[in-house]
């Protein structure tokens, strides 16, 4: 027998579900040992895995720099040329990453000592603020206000505590980070050499046609990816300088602090604009209801523009994914990848979407889709067709 045509036996399918089902249990008894494993895995990867992420994030920046300066700059040598455009990348994005730290640091630690320091007046002052109409207390409320903001208190130490207590973890990741940097200028120099050899191994291990899919699968996801990327960036930046402006005018506190909360929160889809809400009203209500009240309305204006202006200009039709779409990816990555999985629910989903749509199931010239089931039994047909005819 033909080892090419075993996969047309009838037996087949139903020994490769068998043998499938038989490694799923098996791996579900041994699920301890196989994410013991992968951790393990995961440790002695994660420097390179941040490599290859700050690598890809920097790769447009060292291109733009090429194309724009280097080249204008009449620089014959394509090693030296890109060498230098790595090294003005990453001193860019290093000089932007400074002046924003230089900026935003002292006003956060002034806001966060101011919030902790007159936590017991802004109690007094919630306090007064849910007295009964005579005037009396409402003693049920005082003791939950009171319990709310002792709990807020013990927080802070306890968080100083849990700091100092995972500082070894910190500086595994500070220390996985400096790797992951050297190692991102090694790939981003050997590029040119990289990139080949990759698609060499692509070209041997399978057909023409299924490599040709696969280079146009590449393109669309770097697409989506590098889009989604950088519009969302600029997207939390414009709404946390927006939000900055109002409270500015407004004379609220805590500008910078509350803005921060906001431009970051705005960065998750969907449920990232209520969190940062909801935390900005509950400090801004400890200091002045008024103010929350303030707040929620400009947060209401703001994402409105944001969902029907900024997102479609910013967006544009790249990341056209159905909001179902849109809400499975962010509950599966939430659940499977944490914070991580959130932040690109929306890629992820657009490119599972167009990996259905266009490489899987792509549409025919009658607009239907074929589905696979369709092509099996027209394959059937065809055969029987032409047993037909030789006979």
């Amino acid at each position: 027998m033909n080892l090419k045509n075993i996969k047309d036996e009838k037996w087949f399918p139903y020994t490769v579900a068998g043998c499938s089902t038989v490694l799923f249990f098996f791996l579900l008894q041994n699920i301890n040992v196989l994410g013991t494993f992968f951790s393990w895995i995961g440790i002695l990867i994660s420097p390179l895995l941040v490599g290859v992420v700050i690598a890809y994030l920097i790769n447009p920046i060292a291109m733009f720099v090429e194309k724009q300066i280097m080249e204008r700059l009449n620089v014959k040598k394509k090693k030296i040329r890109w060498g230098a455009s790595v090294g003005i990348a990453f001193i860019l994005v290093a000089l932007v990453l400074a002046l924003l730290l230089v900026a935003l640091i002292p006003s956060l630690v002034e806001s966060i000592t101011t919030f902790v320091s007159n936590l017991n007046d802004y109690q007094a002052s919630f306090e007064g603020f849910l007295k009964k109409s005579d005037g009396t207390p409402n003693t049920d409320l005082n003791k939950t206000v009171d319990s709310l903001v002792d709990k807020l208190k013990d927080y802070f130490p306890t968080l100083t505590e849990n700091l100092l207590s995972n500082s070894a973890g910190i500086g595994h990741s500070m220390t996985n980070f400096g790797l992951g940097i050297i190692l991102a200028i090694y790939f981003l120099l050997d590029k040119s050499d990289i990139t080949p050899w990759i698609s060499r191994i692509f070209q041997k291990i399978t057909s023409p046609e299924n490599y040709k899919k696969l280079v146009d699968f590449s393109v669309k996801c770097n697409s989506i990816l590098l889009r989604y990327i950088s519009c969302s960036v600029l997207e939390a930046f414009l709404v946390g300088v927006a939000n900055a402006v109002f409270m500015m005018i407004s004379h609220m506190p805590f500008v910078a602090l509350l803005s921060v909360v906001v431009g970051v929160t705005n960065l998750a889809p969907t449920f990232g604009p209520i969190i940062g809400c909801v935390i900005g009203m509950f400090i801004l209500f400890l200091i002045k209801p008024i103010y929350a009240l303030y707040f929620l309305g400009f947060t209401l204006v703001i994402q409105t523009l944001d969902g029907y202006v900024i997102k479609p200009k910013l967006f544009g039709n790249t990341l056209g994914v159905s909001s179902l779409w849109i809400l499975i990816s962010i509950i599966c990555g939430g659940k499977m990848f944490g914070v991580v999985g959130v932040l690109f629910a929306i890629p992820f989903a657009a490119i599972v979407q167009y990996l259905l749509e266009e490489i899987l199931f792509p549409k025919q010239d009658n607009g239907h889709r074929s589905m696979p089931w369709e092509h099996h039994s027209k394959t059937k047909k065809e055969d029987s067709t032409d047993t037909e005819e030789e006979e």
